[in-house]
């Protein structure tokens, strides 16, 4: 077939793009008016029978046996989406009405993002850059002087090694406020931050030690969403020269942002964490590392399975060196318990369908509870 013969054909679908483009942006937006009127009535924003009648409704309009198979998955995420203005929509109270956030990756983009979807004119502003940055994100780029003397909250949201530095930074500029300053950082082990955080703490800034349990495997700016927060538990870790008062505050942030706030002390936080979250990033590597090294030459046997198993695997590396030195002795008690799990739990042909069929049960379970809301 020629390019010519393609060209038409290519017009058509254009065309039937642009349409679909549209029908969306209006399900979208009708969307955020059912979100509306579910809030004014305290309504949950999840409807299971409803979703799923609309799914088997579509796919008996469907004749192409193929097509039919896709239905499901592509409403599954067209309904996901619809649903996220709801859900980040729910919670209106910004404490806060001049926000800096340093460090425009995959958490501080997801800040800068989700703040500027639900409010238009919020002045964010970051550091400056050299090009400057191309996004509509962002308010303004200035230097830290002006960013600490302006904001009423700053979000430290550079790589684990550089947020002290860039702590002393701020309060170093931060030292003729009148008025406090509340900086708080993202990164996942925070009791070496948090000592250092309370240190610091004085009249003019106060540092506030948190940790979103949200992220992808890639990284970036680009990777970064207004709805990465959404159904996921967002830590604060307070130290005890932090407030009372400041801690509620910040709650409300993290609600704003669509998270769900959980107070906790920073060392049980990396004991905790490094279970459910570091020991799954190495679980992920190890695997990947065991079949490319030892199976290497069935690898190209392998199916989604073993894709989504590995997905970790392509995370940020520099990211994951630095949480697994700063909480080395965590993650590997951590693994040092998964391996003996592994060892109490062997399981033969007399017991796996019990085994299997108690943890299917279970994750099922924990999968809805964390996304019927």
């Amino acid at each position: 077939m020629s390019g010519s013969d393609l060209s038409p054909l290519r017009t058509r679908l254009d065309a039937i793009d642009k349409q679909i483009a549209e029908l969306l942006t209006e399900r979208f937006e009708i969307a955020k008016e059912v979100g509306a009127v579910k809030k004014r009535n305290n309504a949950p924003i999840t409807d299971t029978v409803r979703e799923q009648a609309l799914i088997q409704k579509l796919e008996q309009q469907i004749d192409d046996p193929l097509l039919k198979e896709y239905i499901e998955p592509i409403y599954r995420s067209v309904i996901a989406s619809c649903k996220a203005p709801q859900q980040l929509f729910a919670y209106d109270t910004l404490p806060y009405s001049q926000i800096g956030i340093i460090g425009l990756g995959l958490i501080g983009g997801s800040i800068a993002k989700a703040l500027r979807a639900k409010n238009a004119d919020l002045p964010i502003y970051s550091l400056l850059k050299n090009p400057p940055r191309d996004t509509k994100t962002i308010t303004k780029e200035v230097d830290m002087r002006t960013l600490v003397e302006t904001c009423d909250l700053v979000v430290i949201a550079s790589p684990i090694d550089t947020i002290i530095s860039i702590a002393h930074s701020i309060a170093s500029y931060a030292s003729g406020r009148t008025q406090r300053l509340v900086v708080i950082d993202v990164a996942s082990v925070k009791s070496s931050i948090s000592e250092e955080f309370m240190k610091m703490t004085n009249a003019q800034v106060e540092f506030v030690p948190t940790h979103p349990m949200a992220g992808s495997e890639k990284s970036g700016y680009k990777a970064s969403k207004a709805s990465l927060f959404l159904h996921n538990p967002w830590v604060i870790t307070p130290h005890e020269h932090n407030k009372n008062s400041t801690v509620d505050t910040l709650k409300d942030v993290i609600k704003y942002l669509g998270g769900t706030p959980v107070v906790s002390d920073a060392v049980a936080h990396d004991r905790n964490v490094a279970v459910v979250s570091h020991l799954v990033f190495l679980v992920s590597v190890y695997m990947f590392a065991f079949i490319a090294t030892d199976y290497e030459e069935i690898m190209e046997l392998a199916g989604s399975g073993f894709e989504t198993t590995t997905r970790l695997a392509s995370g940020n590396i520099e990211m994951h060196d630095q949480i697994f030195k700063h909480n080395t002795d965590n993650i590997l008690q951590s693994l040092q318990d998964f391996i003996k799990f592994i060892n109490s739990h062997r399981i033969d042909t007399s017991d796996s369908l019990d085994f299997f069929t108690a943890y299917k049960t279970s994750r099922d379970e924990y999968i809805e509870k964390k996304y019927t809301r």
